[in-house]
């Protein structure tokens, strides 16, 4: 592992100051990104042709400006029935249905959760997919409540907590995949880069590599593997007022270990750009332990998921911010700089 000086010198060296680019600034970034696909509304209306129930009924749309890697747009009918079309921009059409067999586990689970979920609708044809040019689109039923985007209270971080658990008690269907981004999603997503990496940054090549070294022998054979999300952050969760309404985007769900996604929602929740707030760590694994508690086993394992998790969303953002050949100016949003740094953090935390 390096030093913690040397990775201050190398997220010195290579990364972008966010700190400098206010909230309404990483706004438009993501607005930018949000639309890949632009479709006019007699497009839109030769995709709803292939459901029943929205065939041929008058409608207003427009762009949603959050989210950065699928296309969606809302679509109203009547100023209140709302529905989300959604054009899958990055997946193929096996990680497709492995989402859709999800949302069916979601729905045979419902009675066990407190909160909404999206639904896709069924076309005419029975399918809950359609092929649209060389992508897929879908339609899905509106998720109640807004997102709250600045820092969240305590007690709300608290109702993520017991929220999680839900999930993570519900059975999940043996079938589904595990999800995208465990130890050997990291080693592909390394892969992807690793020879540019090496030829521009070769202090940073050889800190992640020895990072997936030491997460590869050290790594837990912990048994219990349950449906997580895999990806929450504050834009994933709906709020009513203060209740928490809905969990939306499972594109990064599967089969995987529940302090993967407990290590995801530290990061998300429990951190203020600055460092992590430990009272808000406390009462989130206070809000998950009220109903589920967390084992000993787990507990030994903790630094080794934080560890994974900050790899997780380093790596994919070094790729996609840094490497990916794609047309877009949301570089400093998904910057890579802090989960670098955040590294030097985890071992300060306590659990």
């Amino acid at each position: 592992m390096l030093a913690s000086t040397t990775l201050r010198a190398i997220s010195q060296l290579f990364f972008f100051n966010s700190t400098s680019y206010p909230l309404r600034v990483i706004g438009f970034f993501r607005l930018f990104m949000a639309l890949f696909t632009k479709l006019n509304k007699r497009q839109i209306q030769g995709i709803l042709k292939q459901y029943s129930q929205l065939d041929k009924r008058s409608f207003t749309f427009s762009g949603v400006t959050m989210g950065s890697v699928n296309t969606h747009y809302k679509l109203t009918f009547n100023k209140k029935e709302i529905y989300y079309l959604k054009i899958v921009e990055q997946v193929n059409e096996a990680e497709l249905k492995n989402e859709i067999r999800i949302f069916q586990n979601f729905a045979a689970e419902k009675s066990k959760l407190d909160f909404c979920f999206p639904t896709p609708l069924k076309t005419k044809n029975n399918k809950l997919y359609i092929r649209f040019r060389n992508r897929f689109a879908q339609v899905f039923t509106e998720v109640p409540g807004r997102s709250i985007y600045k820092a969240l209270s305590t007690p709300q971080v608290k109702t993520i907590g017991m929220k999680l658990t839900q999930l993570h008690k519900i059975k999940a269907n043996p079938t589904l995949k595990p999800h995208p981004f465990n130890l050997k999603g990291m080693k592909k997503v390394f892969k992807q880069i690793s020879a540019i990496t090496k030829k521009k940054k070769p202090d940073l090549h050889k800190f992640i590599s020895n990072t997936l070294h030491e997460l590869d022998v050290t790594q837990p054979n912990l048994k219990k593997h349950v449906l997580i999300h895999g990806d929450l952050f504050p834009e994933n969760i709906l709020w009513n007022g203060n209740r928490f309404s809905g969990m939306i985007d499972f594109e990064c769900a599967g089969l995987g270990e529940p302090m993967f996604d407990i290590s995801v929602c530290l990061h998300s929740f429990c951190h203020n750009e600055k460092s992590f707030d430990q009272k808000k760590v406390t009462s989130f694994i206070k809000g998950y332990s009220s109903i589920r508690k967390i084992t000993k086993q787990e507990q030994k394992h903790f630094i080794y998921y934080m560890k994974l998790t900050s790899l997780r969303f380093m790596l994919t953002r070094l790729r996609n911010s840094e490497f990916l050949k794609v047309k877009t100016n949301a570089k400093h949003y998904k910057n890579y700089r802090e989960y670098l740094i955040r590294f030097n953090e985890i071992n300060r935390l306590q659990f």
